[in-house]
């Protein structure tokens, strides 16, 4: 294999890897268990989106990054749950 070829594979699967790690946020990612349509969906996302961040916002002091970014889904996938959105 061409030596120039190699750090492009890895440089593709790493790039893959770290995209697909990031929140689901497609109608076509969640179960639509009341039949609320897409339109509904992206209010709802909106809505949940911005309560998790206002909830977290405040949080100050020891608390590092990773676990304020774990709260945040937690609180995110909530609040989704509640309006009847479940994740594939």
């Amino acid at each position: 294999m061409n030596n120039s070829v190699v750090p492009m594979i890895l440089f593709l699967g790493c790039a893959l890897t770290l995209a697909s790690c990031g929140p689901a946020k497609d109608y076509q990612a969640y179960r639509d268990q009341a039949g609320q349509g897409e339109q509904i969906f992206d209010r709802h996302f909106d809505l949940c989106y911005q309560m998790a961040y206002q909830k977290i916002k405040p949080i100050e002091g020891s608390s590092g990054a990773g676990q304020r970014l774990n709260w945040k889904r937690e609180e995110f996938q909530r609040c989704m749950l509640d309006h009847n959105w479940v994740l594939k």
